[in-house]
């Protein structure tokens, strides 16, 4: 067998005519491709015919009108860009119109809430102490505060809490109701409580203020200084709870301590509601961080007297100018101070905000100018380039089927060149070559093998013209590729009536190659039991197939015809096995046996023991079938059934 398997290689000349054959069949069907090219039917084709279908005078109208369609298109794509840009910028500046008008708001509302936190400090400590320096201060700060309302340009009547403020509807309303309130405080101070009037201040008035500024930022929470604005509100709440802060320190420092428990409760709350405030504006803000850190080192003595004093009312301890208005004075002389630093941090934020705003507003506008612009030069300048691209028509017109012609041919001998390339050795290899890299021989520890002879190949042929014989070659090898592209598996050699079929070279698979080709040989000999030889009725073609698995060298060998080779003991052993086969007649290795035995479907039993060498034998194994494989399978398309139709 080995003699006659190396005869067989010696003949390997006559392989390329044999490939040839096997692609000639395709021929007429990639001249017919060409053709279809060469006659620009496919897109490309289309486009030129739609370009260049003529060249008399209509025709080139034709084309100068299809030239000015297809040059405004991005002209009028430009357009639509340039108008969405102007939507987009005016919805844009609208809404940070709306950022700005809202911060406006939210600073003149603060401004207000500053003089009505002062206010509410001046009249506890007047209903506290009755004094006449008190009176003054109280009468000079409804002054500032009246100034502040007069300042504020909107009134929001839409929010949810106004509680107090339900009994008026405007600004004047409100106005004219604090009116009242502070007549009764200056003309009977004996009958109010310093607490109420705090909680008054507190809950009726300057919560509803800080309401709608959480309102007006939640409704701008769109913008990109959103998180300032944040930061803002959360400011104006914790200088709210040191204004509280202020106010009930007074009342301690002028009563000479708190009276009840609730009252000491109500300071700890509105002192650690305050510090955790500022805490948090700081996470949403670096603004504020730097802001704040700034007018710490600014504070820094009036902030220690007012951590001592705190200390003092934290303690509940008896101050030192017991229930006198110097200690209350100096409380809230101090934190008025710390207030106002509080309060120019506010004023700094906002500013910064408008800042921005007005920034990117310019920057929008700047952006739309420039949008403008390349618009109207695209505009201007597409005439000129509608003139130059005609001119350069003629001379475009007489190279382009030139260079379509000489494509199409290029592609042509490509794919000619491709297929017959592929035939000869695998893809991978056949790219390295092209890379003009050297193929250096592989040793592969594991791969599989599979002779494939046509049994009564010779009975067939002896019987058949050389026309005939061809014929069915070509049937058979072409069912053969058919079926081979479908696994992981690579056609090495063909010669004649046998074939050489190798998976896990030259790409390793794991084990998987043993697998592919077991399948692959119930594949082949079911499709080609359905070729019937039509001069010669009742005969089909009947396969001998061996499969064996182990270590072999794969190399490039020749430089004008170079050719993809097999070597080693595996490759003799599978030509051993193969002369043991029987016509129709799958048999595998011991070691290939193995590899699949981890699939139940495969039904295979031991046949004999092959010698492979001198003094080597391998236990052989007849493949039956693979369960439920056949019933799934259909005829190729050149295959007949049984009953003889196609």
């Amino acid at each position: 067998m080995s003699s006659t398997f190396m005869n067989r290689k010696v003949s390997g000349s006559s392989n390329s005519l044999n490939s040839g054959s096997e692609t000639s069949g395709n021929v007429s069907r990639i001249n017919r491709i060409v053709q279809e090219r060469l006659l620009y039917t496919s897109v490309l084709g289309k486009c030129y015919n739609w370009f260049y279908s003529s060249n008399d005078q209509i025709g080139k109208k034709r084309q100068v009108a299809k030239i000015m369609f297809l040059l405004m298109l991005p002209i009028a794509a430009l357009a639509g860009v340039t108008i969405r840009n102007l939507v987009d910028s005016s919805n844009e500046s609208k809404m940070k119109s709306n950022i700005r008008d809202a911060m406006r708001f939210a600073m003149e509302t603060g401004s207000l809430i500053d003089n009505l936190q002062k206010e509410r400090d001046r009249v506890a400590l007047f209903i506290s102490s009755k004094s006449s320096e008190t009176r003054i201060l109280i009468e000079e700060i409804f002054r500032q505060t009246d100034l502040s309302l007069a300042a504020l340009r909107s009134w929001n009547q839409d929010s949810e809490e106004l509680t107090f403020m339900t009994a008026f509807e405007s600004k004047a309303d409100f106005q004219k109701i604090l009116d009242i309130r502070r007549r009764d405080i200056s003309l009977n101070p004996d009958f109010r409580n310093p607490l109420e009037e705090i909680r008054f201040y507190t809950n009726d008035v300057i919560r509803v203020f800080i309401n709608w500024i959480t309102d007006t930022i939640q409704q701008s929470k769109d913008g990109s200084l959103w998180k300032n604005m944040v930061a803002y509100l959360l400011l104006v709440m914790a200088k709210e709870n040191t204004g509280v802060e202020r106010s009930l320190g007074g009342i301690f420092y002028a009563q000479g301590g708190f009276r009840m428990d609730s009252e000491y409760q109500w300071y700890l709350r509105t002192y650690f509601q305050g510090r955790a405030q500022i805490k948090d504006s700081k996470e949403y803000s670096d603004i504020v961080r730097e802001l704040t850190n700034q007018t710490a080192v600014e504070l820094a003595p009036v902030v220690s007297s007012i951590e001592t004093m705190r200390s003092e009312i934290l303690s509940r301890s008896e101050p030192q100018n017991m229930g006198g208005l110097e200690a209350s004075t100096l409380w809230l002389n101090n934190m008025s101070i710390y207030m106002e630093g509080q309060q120019g941090l506010l004023v700094s934020l906002g500013e910064f905000a408008l800042n921005s705003i007005a920034t990117d507003k310019l920057d929008d506008y700047n952006s739309l100018m420039l949008n403008l612009g390349f618009f109207l030069i695209a505009l201007i300048s597409s005439p000129i380039v509608i003139f130059i691209v005609h001119a350069m028509m003629d001379d475009i017109s007489q190279y382009s089927g030139a260079l379509m012609t000489q494509a199409c041919a290029m592609t042509k001998d490509r794919e000619r060149a491709d297929r017959l390339l592929y035939g000869m050795m695998p893809q991978s290899i056949i790219e390295q070559l092209r890379l003009r890299k050297k193929v250096s021989a592989e040793t592969f520890t594991e791969a599989s093998i599979m002779l494939v002879r046509l049994a009564n190949f010779a009975f067939v042929a002896n019987n058949s013209q050389p026309g005939q014989v061809i014929e069915i070659l070509n049937g058979l090898y072409n069912m053969f590729d058919e079926r081979i592209e479908k696994f992981d598996c690579h056609k090495l050699q063909t010669s004649g009536d046998w074939l050489l079929i190798v998976s896990g070279v030259p790409i390793r698979n794991g084990r998987r190659h043993a697998h592919e080709l077991a399948v692959l040989s119930i594949d082949l000999r079911h499709h080609a039991l359905h070729i019937r030889v039509a001069h010669m009725p009742g005969v089909s073609m009947h396969l001998q197939i061996a499969i064996h698995s182990g270590p072999v060298v794969a190399a490039v060998v020749g430089v004008i015809f170079p050719r993809y080779c097999l070597f080693g003991t595996t490759l003799f052993a599978t030509q051993s096995i193969e002369a043991q086969c029987e016509q129709g007649t799958v048999l595998i290795s011991e070691a290939t046996r193995n590899l699949i035995a981890f699939d139940s479907t495969f039904v295979a039993d031991y046949k004999k023991t092959v010698e492979v060498g001198e003094g080597e034998t391998v236990r052989v194994h007849e493949l039956k079938t693979k369960k439920g494989y056949e019933e799934s399978l259909g005829c190729s398309p050149n295959c007949q059934g049984d009953n003889g139709t196609a």
